[in-house]
C-alpha cells in the first residue's frame, strides 16, 4: 500500500476511533465495509450505558428484571450464544418495552445471525425511543452498507451528524459512503472535516488523496501532503 501505513495498524486506528474499546466481543463485527480507504471490518458502535460495569440488576442496584435480562444477555453474546441472548433481549422487552439497552442488543445479536431485517427494526426502535442515542444510526449504515443499499447507508450518517457534528469518525464513514454513490465532491469535503477534527488521522489524508485521484485530479491527489490534508507547493484552495 502506498503512503507508508501499515494495514494492520490503520486498522486500529479506525477501530479506536470508531471507539471498540474494550466492548470487541459484545461490539461485534457485522461485515467489512467497501470504501475507497483500504478495505478493513468496520466495527459496530459500542453501547455505552452497556460498557461500564454495572451492578446486576440495574445501574442503580435495584432489582429491575429487565435490567438484570439484558445483563443476561449480554453474558451470552460473549460467549457466542445468540440464540439465547434473544431469548434473553425479548423477554427484557417483553417486561419493559422501552428499554433501548435491549433493543441494542437485540439488534447486534439479529446483526451476528445476519437476520437484518429484525436487526434493522430494532435499531430504528431504538431510534423511535431515543433518537439522540448515536449507536442505533451507526449500526443501521454498517447493515445498510452489508446490503449494499449505499444511498440509506449516507442517510444514516447524515442524521447522525446532524445530532454529533463534532464526529470525526462519522465524517471519515460518511465521506466513504459518499464515494460508493459516486458523490466525489461531497466526499473530499467529509474528509477534509475530518482532518479538522482529528489532524493526524492519517486514513483521512490516505482517503482524501483517492477521492481526488477519483475526480481526474491527479495533481492534488499526489500533492496532498500534511495532517491537515493541505497541499504542498500551492496556494489557494
Amino acid at each position: 500500500m502506498s503512503g507508508g501505513v501499515h494495514p494492520r495498524r490503520e486498522s486500529r486506528a479506525v477501530l479506536g476511533l470508531v471507539g471498540v474499546g474494550r466492548w470487541v466481543v459484545a461490539g461485534v463485527v457485522i461485515g467489512a465495509t467497501a470504501c475507497v480507504a483500504p478495505a478493513r471490518t468496520v466495527a459496530l458502535d459500542p453501547p455505552r450505558a452497556m460498557d461500564a460495569e454495572r451492578p446486576e440488576g440495574g445501574a442503580d442496584g435495584r432489582n429491575d428484571p429487565a435490567d438484570a435480562l439484558v445483563a443476561r444477555g449480554r453474558s451470552l453474546m460473549q460467549v457466542g450464544e445468540w440464540p439465547r441472548a434473544v431469548e434473553a433481549f425479548r423477554e427484557a422487552l417483553a417486561r419493559d418495552p422501552r428499554n433501548v439497552d435491549a433493543l441494542y442488543g437485540l439488534g447486534v445479536t439479529y446483526g451476528v445471525r445476519k437476520e437484518y431485517e429484525n436487526a434493522m427494526a430494532a435499531y430504528r426502535e431504538m431510534q423511535r425511543l431515543a433518537p439522540e442515542d448515536e449507536r442505533a444510526y451507526i449500526n443501521l449504515a454498517q447493515l445498510h452498507a452489508q446490503l449494499n443499499e449505499f444511498p440509506e447507508e449516507v442517510a444514516q450518517y447524515e442524521r447522525l451528524l446532524r445530532l454529533r457534528p463534532d464526529r470525526a469518525d462519522v465524517h471519515f464513514l460518511l465521506g466513504n459512503a459518499y464515494l460508493k454513490v459516486g458523490r466525489y465532491g461531497e466526499g473530499i469535503a467529509a474528509f477534509r472535516r475530518t482532518l479538522a477534527l482529528r489532524p493526524s488521522f492519517v486514513p483521512a489524508l490516505y482517503a482524501l488523496s483517492m477521492a481526488h485521484l477519483m475526480t481526474g485530479d491527479r495533481a492534488r491527489a499526489r500533492a496532498i501532503d500534511g495532517p491537515s490534508g493541505t497541499t504542498a507547493g500551492r496556494r489557494g484552495p
